[in-house]
């Protein structure tokens, strides 16, 4: 078990020292590390991200797919705050609820990973999961972060009971997750 001054450390160094290249990413390494193994294992045409803070973990989606040599990037957020946006990047500001049929528009027909990380409240969670559900086809995956805030966990478990075409993959939880029950599959 750890103590909480040893858990408080290790939140505030990835909430306020995790970078990529630099630019302020806010995620756990080890979330990060499964997200590249999905990207890799499934070449996602789209990879959606749904919150986005300083754009760190855009900056490192677009290199995965930069990487494995396929993909688009959708960032969604409620303002931009980079500019200009670096090739694979699309950006879309506004509410992750209000801006979710040009985020559709924009997947149609195409396979999507979703990376649910905005609002932290239970209605606003539940309601991106209702939402962007819809746009991850059979096999593929919507994340929700942050599953270890009492609202996301709570979000997740009425979602969970609402449907069951959507599942948790424990074997993509690392011991150390901040998405626990966080990694959704479509079954079908």
């Amino acid at each position: 078990m750890m103590s909480g001054e040893l858990q408080l450390a290790i939140e505030q160094r990835i909430m306020g020292g995790t970078t990529f290249l630099g630019v302020p990413a806010l995620k756990n390494p080890m979330d990060a590390w499964v997200y590249q193994e999905i990207i890799f294992e499934q070449r996602p045409d789209v990879v959606v991200e749904i919150g986005n803070y300083a754009h760190g973990s855009l900056l490192y989606l677009a290199a995965l797919c930069d990487w494995v040599g396929h993909g688009e990037v959708v960032g969604v957020d409620i303002s931009r705050k980079f500019a200009p946006v670096p090739a694979r990047i699309v950006t879309i500001d506004g509410d992750a609820i209000d801006v979710f049929p040009a985020v559709r528009e924009i997947v149609a027909g195409r396979s999507c990973l979703v990376i649910e990380d905005s609002a932290h409240t239970y209605d606003h969670t539940l309601a991106v999961l209702r939402s962007y559900s819809t746009l991850v086809q059979p096999g593929g995956y919507l994340i929700c972060e942050d599953g270890v805030m009492a609202p996301v966990a709570d979000a997740l478990a009425t979602f969970a009971l609402e449907q069951d075409d959507l599942v948790a993959d424990p074997d993509r939880e690392w011991p150390v997750t901040w998405n626990p029950n966080g990694y959704l599959r479509r079954v079908r």
